[in-house]
């Protein structure tokens, strides 16, 4: 029975899936190849960056962080498509990267937790929110792609015992930073970060040795770091400016009513959901799992120094993705928290509250928003033509 019910549950995984990547990719055909309309302007300028890369030459539009183009290279050696369809091509990879991203979502999720409906129920928050489904019609992916990577150096950090010398974890934990970091260093930095944070945190709440907690950063940032040097040593450096204006500049009324106002997609519904997530989570605060907690404080933190301190104001959009993957994982905690914890009936209705807004307002919210973004995205074709 056992065995059946795994099966059962395992089926109905792939099904949701598989219905969440449907659900994307066939507007997104249907616009590429039936109305021959193009959008995800930066998916042109990987292409033309691997055609760069592969040709030996220069562009003045060259993307200035690595990852993304690489993937795309073998498709410019082994294709002798023009590219149009290259771009038709890479628009639709963009929906396998969001997809794979909620795949590893979900994973860490039942890792923390241990049950899978609240994990999948926490990661559809993810993965149909605006703010998320609106990177694909501008095709960002190399946010995607640093987010993915991302992720899984958080599912082998957080499982790592905090009492155990083998180090392997941890050694995963910085192949993958280093690959986002290639991929898109804002979002790197806030993953690197709160990756010390937790590891300060928590390590402080078991009393490990000071020097057990350094030699754990020092390892994560093993490979990381002799990138980073390298960026700034060559041609490269521009790709990963960390140097900002003096942070007054970013705080003030307008520019948090902005960020505010971007995060939410200007739905005051949204922002009440945010406010009621806020209250249920410190109704929730046990010290009885403070590992969990550890987790969402470093994250929380790491999302505003980086948003803060660290991203110029031109890319403050890539400081919103680090505060969305926050609130996700809060409202994991919340519904581990009711479901896991909670006897009495009354409170059921938090976890109404949260699943319905998950599961029927959100989906029927984004997916007009990811239409409407599909058409409001252009590429230029130019770009492409020039090389």
């Amino acid at each position: 029975m056992i065995i059946k019910r795994l099966s059962l549950e395992k089926y109905i995984l792939i099904g949701i899936i598989l219905t969440y990547f449907l659900l994307l990719f066939m507007p997104a055909y249907y616009r590429l190849y039936h109305m021959n309309q193009l959008f995800g302007d930066d998916v042109g300028q990987y292409i033309l960056t691997a055609k760069c890369y592969f040709k030996n030459c220069e562009n003045y539009y060259v993307y200035t962080h690595p990852g993304v183009p690489l993937i795309y290279v073998p498709f410019i050696w082994w294709s002798s498509s023009d590219p149009i369809n290259l771009i038709k091509i890479g628009n639709l990879m963009s929906i396998f990267w969001v997809t794979f991203i909620l795949i590893f979502v979900i994973k860490l999720a039942y890792n923390i937790t241990r049950n899978l409906l609240i994990s999948v129920l926490g990661a559809l928050f993810l993965g149909f929110y605006p703010l998320w489904l609106d990177v694909i019609g501008w095709g960002g992916q190399a946010t995607m792609l640093a987010i993915l990577f991302g992720v899984i150096a958080w599912i082998y950090l957080y499982s790592f015992d905090a009492k155990s010398n083998n180090f392997i974890k941890l050694i995963k934990v910085s192949i993958f930073l280093l690959l986002s970091l290639i991929s898109e260093p804002y979002i790197f930095i806030y993953f690197a970060f709160s990756s010390i944070l937790f590891i300060i945190v928590y390590g402080l709440y078991s009393k490990e040795k000071f020097l057990r907690l350094i030699l754990k950063i020092l390892i994560i940032y093993s490979l990381p770091f002799p990138m980073i040097i390298y960026f700034y040593s060559t041609a490269y450096q521009h790709a990963i400016n960390v140097v900002t204006p003096p942070v007054y500049r970013f705080i003030g009324v307008d520019v948090f009513q902005m960020l505010a106002n971007r995060l939410t997609f200007d739905r005051p519904c949204i922002l009440y959901f945010f406010v009621f997530i806020l209250i249920l989570f410190i109704l929730n605060l046990n010290k009885g799992r403070m590992k969990f907690l550890s987790f969402l404080i470093a994250q929380f933190l790491a999302a505003v120094v980086q948003c803060l301190l660290i991203t110029p104001i031109q890319y403050l959009d890539r400081c919103l993705h680090p505060f969305l993957l926050s609130i996700t994982f809060t409202n994991i905690f919340i519904l581990d928290s009711y479901l896991n914890k909670h006897k009495k009936s009354i409170i059921i209705i938090p976890i109404l509250i949260i699943s319905i807004f998950i599961l029927i307002f959100l989906p029927i919210e984004s997916l007009s928003i990811y239409s409407n973004a599909l058409s409001f995205y252009s590429i230029d074709t130019e770009l492409l033509e020039s090389v």
